[in-house]
């Protein structure tokens, strides 16, 4: 049945791959040459046929080669239990295949387009757009790190940055912009996007095949960056890029806890809006109030236009005057310094107050659940895309170095013990009513998210491998961040308390978020 022509050239394979003469990257070549080959011979056989009798021709073969080919891989993928939606077209291509009513090729397509379809779901990985983006900022990284005050903003390699992620992601326009705010402020942000919190649906495309897209083309993704961080902190551009994911998840977020914090936000300030302001004789005039409109004004796609290109003038100016630069080093440099100073001689009584902020973590948490359901929603989306595990090594490095003294000054036993108990202090904060959560609660809700899609997911076996690998990855940095060192200087205290703390919880230190379930993820089963 099988034509004797493909056991020759299947031999003629091995035999070249035995002698080391076939590099990798020319197997899926063969494979294909044999595939036509084979379908001028067999003809009318129905195409899932002819990939069974290839499979277990090519069999031995396949075990060689570095990545699946087509021809395998789609083989592989009817071995796994598929839902039924896919196996009935499946079972109407085949038939319309047999009749001669469509060709191999149209065959081909037709099913690679259910698969896509019907067995993707919502873990992506990390597509060809987002690795060319992670090679885009793994160059940036090392140019801040050479030159700490580059223009980083207008720069060309930001600039395809942005190109590729919105292509990525379909926006009207994305805008990155970096600061080089002091080492005690870095952070990255994104302002909601009032048009996704009204349009909703309308905006936002869930596909399988291609997770979030702005199916309009019109929204303004604007990033807002410290490349303080990459610099101080040591950050690579994978971790880098992670970040920035997780901002531009926030840009997909129309859940309900969103609305709800957007609107709450909004009636705080409304009155605000106007203010009054006595002149020389005393008298009242009200007058606009600009630093808050020029918030609201940046909510809205010509807004954030607006502001990136007055970031990218002034970054342009920065440029014309050198001095303004090294004056903006140095008071970065002091205010640094002072905030190490407060935060290191005020940690003794954080310590003693922890207590009380335990006993009343409940009522903080609650007040904070509603942006910390978002955060999470953006954690889900950079790991949703592979970044889980860089995603929360940065975090973990904004977590436990920002701000804090350098090495060398960890050999002082007394500013060893200061900064240990600040440290602590910062988890507990954190933990009891920060906006964000404390560290181990968004490291654990990923890989409660991840082994989730790994359960529920109709995944190839090597989309599974590199999820379980990602979550085994990320149990042993777990392991680590509750026993916290600082380049092998043990902080105790902190350890004790973030092993304490997580026990009791089993990681998910945001008990109250938890408690309103975990559905803030990206769904893809629409």
């Amino acid at each position: 049945m099988f034509p004797e022509f493909c056991d020759a050239i299947c031999q003629e394979i091995r035999d070249t791959i035995a002698r080391g003469q076939l590099p990798n990257d020319e197997n899926e070549k063969k494979y294909n040459e044999i595939y036509q080959k084979l379908c001028a011979e067999v003809g009318d056989y129905c195409r899932p046929i002819l990939f069974e009798e290839t499979t277990k021709a090519l069999d031995a073969l396949a075990k060689k080669m570095r990545e699946d080919p087509p021809i395998m891989h789609l083989e592989e993928r009817r071995k796994k239990n598929m839902v039924s939606e896919y196996n009935e077209v499946v079972m109407d291509i085949r038939n319309k295949l047999k009749h001669g009513e469509i060709t191999i090729d149209e065959s081909v397509a037709l099913d690679n387009e259910a698969y896509e379809k019907y067995v993707v779901e919502a873990y992506q990985g990390k597509t060809a757009l987002l690795k060319e983006a992670e090679q885009i900022m793994e160059q940036l990284a090392k140019l801040i790190k050479k030159n700490p005050t580059i223009d980083t903003t207008n720069h060309e390699l930001n600039k395809k940055l942005c190109k590729i992620l919105n292509k990525q992601f379909g926006f009207k326009k994305t805008i990155i912009v970096w600061d080089r705010k002091p080492e005690y402020s870095v952070n990255a942000f994104t302002p909601f996007g009032v048009d996704v919190i009204i349009k909703g649906a309308t905006l936002i495309e869930n596909k399988r095949d291609k997770g979030y897209y702005d199916k309009t083309h019109t929204h303004v993704c604007y990033v807002q960056a410290s490349q303080t961080m990459i610099k101080n902190f040591d950050f690579s551009g994978e971790e880098m890029l992670a970040i920035l994911l997780h901002e531009i998840g926030h840009n997909f977020d129309n859940s309900p806890y969103m609305i709800i914090s957007t609107i709450a936000a909004l009636l705080k300030t409304i009155t605000q809006v106007v203010k009054k302001v006595p002149d020389s004789k005393g008298k009242e005039h009200i007058i606009p109030n600009i630093p808050l409109l020029s918030q609201y004004f940046m909510l809205t796609n010509p807004g954030k236009r607006t502001i990136g290109t007055l970031h990218s003038m002034w970054e342009k100016f920065l440029d014309k005057v050198p001095a303004l630069k090294v004056l903006g080093q140095g008071f970065n440099w002091l205010s640094t310094q002072i905030n190490k100073g407060i935060e290191l001689i005020t940690a003794p009584i954080g310590i003693l107050t922890a207590p009380v902020a335990l006993i009343f973590s409940p009522i903080s948490q609650t007040a904070t659940v509603m942006t910390r359901m978002g955060e999470q929603f953006a954690d889900s989306f950079a790991a949703m895309y592979g970044y889980a595990m860089p995603l929360n090594s940065g975090l973990n490095k904004l977590s436990d170095r920002m701000g804090m003294v350098k090495t060398a000054s960890l050999k002082n036993p007394l500013t060893k013990l200061m900064t240990d108990m600040a440290l602590t202090n910062r988890y507990i904060v954190q933990m009891c009513g920060g906006d964000h959560g404390a560290a181990d609660a968004r490291l654990v809700s990923n890989i409660q998210y991840l082994e989730r899609e790994i359960k529920q997911g109709n995944f190839p076996n090597e989309v599974k491998k590199e999820m379980m690998f990602q979550v085994k990855e990320m149990k042993k940095f777990y392991e680590t961040y509750k026993k916290l060192q600082i380049e092998g200087n043990e902080m105790p205290i902190t350890s004790f308390t973030r092993e304490l703390i997580g026990n009791t919880f089993n990681g998910r230190t945001d008990y109250i978020a938890k408690f309103f379930g975990d559905t803030f993820g990206p769904n893809y089963t629409k």
